[in-house]
């Protein structure tokens, strides 16, 4: 029997599984409909019961009739960037486990009756194999201290022999398991024998002393297997276990001898409304049925779930089948790759090709059946792979796909030379998928492409990593199409249009060759001008873009529009600004900052209230560089300058600051538990928009850098400690139940702020006008404070004078010392009244 609850209400419908009839209970009238089909549809997956073999020809599959429940279930909220969300996702995908509504509660201890619950469904097949005694299992669940669902699995287990007769009446299976427990559960339904020798093989934890004797044998059996790594030296045996320790620790068996699923891979050729087409990397061509609405398999594409329309010619992909049935394909990424280097080796017999590589590594491939030889533009045989010659591969993995062996004026098939502006540079499994922009004389004309971690990227000649690219970047890229995507072989970061300053000012007559006069000259800083100078000379030359009423007119044009108010953006220092793009001023000037939607078709950029158009001759600024606004990005905050002139509403100017890098994240709540490499937080709150989230009242756990700096606030004077300070206090608890800020690199803690009690906390930005030495105080002018009720930076700009003592400094996501603020810098920060907190310098 299985219990569902019914979020609405509360009430509970409980389910009885009868061969293939479904039996339900209680006060049905009141379950979701929609909750019923799913629950009707899980006897189709239950292991328990027959799997329904596909009645399929020799090399085909079939999908499974659940896979559309995938399609109405959201993303869990609490795993998003989670450390084992990888993992969380694949045991989901399989449905060796689920979530609760739309959390997954990856923190919430596991208890023994649910761990054992999966280990049935996951080798009941194994349990069969080596011959466990009467399967179907036993009524007499009575006096099971368990669950009423999961009384029957846990009879079910001890049939398995996962558990004693023993322990069915000793055990309370509500409680939560311990580590030692899941191991031992895991080792008995491994059906693996216990070692002898126990006490040699665990002496490698320290506290292997700790393990209950009666499981220490099943426990070391497990580890020779490679399954248990422990932490830090340690096994940590009465430990209790997450969620999401649970998921990556099953996660390891999907692939090995011991998974109940046969596993393939192979590279997606086709698809038609019937079928997907797949080679194997074995050389079997399969083809998957599925029919629309009734048969279908979930695709895990990265983090995220689809159905099979997802899948792309070129996929490379991982099956995980039984019976005959497709229940899960996992799409390994666009992570195939063009390697060059030297032949060293190749053994037609074994398929094997030794590479030296570029950069002098030597690296084994495999050929997979059928691969394709180039020689030039013409294809030739295997034959002609040969030691010393040199030659680009196409691999993923350890897997080549494609050889062109190189001779003079060499140049790949396929392969081409693109220019332009960066669009967007959007992180992908272990990839950057680049939109790149560039004219055909009026005409934009779009390339998209792949960088990978072994793509040569180049800036100033110097090699630099794959992720340096970002949106504004101009650039050139060598690229080679590879079914219906293209990989960049190498990229080279060309200077760009840093923007120093916009200025604003009245164009005044002039006797300087190849300069702009302007006086009463202010700057455009976060939404608002600020007094610059009486009078600044700026050059112009002729890269310089000049317009008036959105039409380009040549820059000496501008020269003779005496009185006349323009905004320029300027690159290079004070004394020698030079101007990238002049825009003579049209009509009344109003300002406006907030979290923008545009229309990019109608060139139309919407804030909350006011609307206006955006063409060539916008100073849009992302990041200080000067871009197209089509690279600004949307849902993100950005200031902007509206000119009004009768019905026509143009956008002069629009700058979007980027205050820290998208891997980092903010959140603060009390801490609930500290453990030696995480720590637990309770009505946990994000930072979102400049606004905090509402309260998670789960308990999430966040791993700790190893070089985790730490604030203690609680004091009268902040206190910098060490990981090592803060994690020892897991035996003392005096941080425990108080209000910390973290912030968030990936999946990993780099600061800790704790302080006393819940803040009425303020998002600030400004610059710094002066700091006193050492650093413990500074004046912030300019400043601005975020309202949550409009969503906007006020403009009442203003100065306040800080307290730096102790704050957490951090710049492109590395924690600054304090020492590293200086006068001028641009500062976005967390404050409570005049504590600066948290410190970003961007």
């Amino acid at each position: 029997m299985h219990y569902y609850e019914n979020s609405r209400n509360k009430n509970w419908c409980n389910m009885r599984f009868y061969k293939k009839k479904v039996f339900f209970s209680g006060r049905l009238n009141k379950c979701n409909a929609l909750l019923i089909l799913i629950l009707a549809l899980s006897i189709i997956i239950n292991p328990l019961l027959p799997f329904p073999a596909a009645s399929a020809g020799e090399g085909d599959y079939k999908g499974v009739p659940y896979a559309g429940v995938f399609q109405k279930t959201p993303d869990f909220q609490d795993t998003k960037n989670h450390w084992a969300e990888s993992s969380i996702k694949r045991v989901y995908s399989l449905l060796l486990m689920t979530g609760y509504g739309k959390r997954f509660y990856p923190g919430r201890n596991l208890k023994r009756e649910e761990a054992l619950s999966v280990l049935v469904r996951l080798f009941y097949e194994k349990a069969k194999n080596y011959g466990a005694n009467n399967l179907p299992g036993s009524t007499a669940t009575a006096q099971v201290k368990a669950s009423e669902w999961a009384k029957e699995d846990i009879m079910k287990a001890k049939n398995m022999g996962i558990i004693s007769d023993e322990e069915i009446n000793s055990m309370d299976f509500t409680l939560p398991a311990s580590r030692e427990e899941i191991f031992y559960f895991t080792a008995k339904a491994l059906n693996l024998q216990a070692e002898e020798n126990y006490g040699l093989n665990l002496s490698v934890f320290q506290d292997a002393g700790e393990i209950d004797y009666k499981k220490a044998g099943y426990i070391a059996s497990l580890f020779e297997k490679g399954y248990i790594y422990g932490s830090a030296g340690k096994l940590y045996p009465k430990k209790s276990i997450t969620r999401a320790e649970f998921a990556a620790f099953l996660d390891r068996f999907l692939e090995k001898d011991s998974s109940p699923y046969t596993v393939k891979e192979g590279k997606v050729t086709g698809r038609d409304s019937a079928y997907i087409q797949i080679r194997l990397y074995t050389g079997e061509n399969i083809k998957i049925e599925r029919v629309k609405g009734s048969l279908d398999f979930p695709v895990l594409k990265g983090k995220n779930l689809y159905l099979s329309d997802s899948l792309n010619a070129g996929d490379q992909v991982k099956l995980f089948i039984k019976n005959d049935s497709v229940l899960l394909v996992q799409v390994l990424g666009n992570g195939e790759k063009a390697i060059s280097g030297t032949i060293e080796k190749y053994d037609q017999t074994k398929r094997l090709m030794v590479l030296k590589t570029e950069d002098k590594n030597i690296k084994d491939y495999y050929l997979v059946s059928g691969a394709e030889v180039y020689m030039g533009q013409e294809r030739v045989s295997e034959k002609e792979i040969q030691s010393g010659v040199e030659a680009t591969v196409r691999v993923f993995g350890d897997r080549v796909f494609a050889v062109y062996l190189k001779g003079e004026d060499y140049r790949a098939p396929g392969e081409v030379t693109v220019k332009g502006m960066v669009l967007t540079a959007s992180a992908e499994k272990d990839a950057v998928k680049v939109t790149l922009v560039n004219f055909d004389g009026e005409s934009r004309v779009y390339e998209e492409f792949y960088v990978y971690p072994d793509t040569e990227v180049l800036k100033a000649g110097n090699k630099v990593d794959y992720e340096n690219i970002s949106p504004g970047d101009e650039l050139e890229a060598r690229v080679i199409s590879s079914g219906q995507t293209k990989k960049a072989l190498q990229v080279s970061l060309l200077p760009g249009g840093r923007v120093n300053a916009i200025l604003k000012g009245k164009i005044e007559k002039s006797d300087f060759s190849g300069a702009l006069l302007l006086s009463n000259v202010k700057e455009f800083f976060m939404g608002r001008f600020y007094d610059k100078g009486r009078l600044f000379k700026i050059n112009i030359d002729g890269d310089t873009k000049a317009y008036l009423s959105g039409e380009r007119i040549p820059v000496n044009d501008v020269l003779k529009l005496q009185g006349k108010e323009a905004y320029v953006a300027c690159s290079g220092e004070e004394k020698n600004y030079k101007a990238l793009k002049v825009i003579v001023k049209n009509g009344d000037e109003y300002l406006e900052n907030g979290f923008f939607k545009p229309v990019w078709s109608l060139n139309i950029i919407n804030f909350t209230g006011s609307q206006g158009t955006f063409d060539d001759s916008t100073i849009a600024s992302y990041n200080d560089t000067l871009i197209l606004p089509e690279v600004l990005e949307e849902q993100k905050e950005a200031f902007a300058v509206f000119n009004k002139e009768g019905n026509s509403i143009r956008i002069p100017i629009i700058y979007q600051p980027v205050y820290y890098p998208p891997d980092i994240s903010i959140i603060k709540g009390k801490i609930y538990e500290i453990r030696e490499d995480s720590v637990g937080i309770k009505y946990q709150r994000e930072l979102y928009k400049n606004d905090w989230n509402s309260k998670d009242s789960a308990i999430n756990y966040h791993n700790l850098k190893d070089s985790l700096y730490f604030v203690d606030f609680t004091s009268s004077k902040a206190k910098v400690l060490t990981r090592e300070d803060f994690i020892k206090d897991r035996f003392y608890k005096n941080y425990y139940y108080k209000e910390a800020y973290l912030v968030k690199k990936r999946d990993s803690v780099l600061g800790i702020v704790l302080v006393d009690g819940e803040k009425e906390d303020i998002i600030s930005l400004g610059r710094i006008s002066s700091i006193a030495m050492p650093p413990e105080a500074a004046t912030v002018e300019r400043m601005q404070d975020f309202s949550p009720f409009n969503g906007k930076w006020n403009y009442d700009s203003a100065s306040l004078d800080i307290n730096l003592s102790g704050a957490l400094v951090i710049k492109e996501g590395e924690i600054l010392d304090p020492y590293g603020l200086n006068v001028s810098d641009r500062i976005y920060f967390i404050r409570d009244n005049n504590r600066a907190l948290v410190i970003f310098k961007f």
